[in-house]
């Protein structure tokens, strides 16, 4: 039960963080980005038009 409520992804946007999606699923690598991103945070979503992407050198 514990490990449920720790992997819950509010518990997380509440530490701080966000899921940002791309044509409605998360993504983890710039490779996955689209022209327009949203990002959920604790208290709402972000709606954003990507313009450039750079990946780590």
């Amino acid at each position: 039960m514990r490990e449920t409520l720790l992997q819950n992804p509010r518990n997380v946007l509440a530490k701080g963080y966000a899921i940002v999606r791309s044509q409605n699923k998360a993504i983890r690598f710039v490779q996955q980005v689209g022209s327009t991103v949203s990002i959920e945070m604790q208290d709402g979503y972000i709606h954003a038009s990507v313009s450039k992407v750079t990946n780590h050198e």
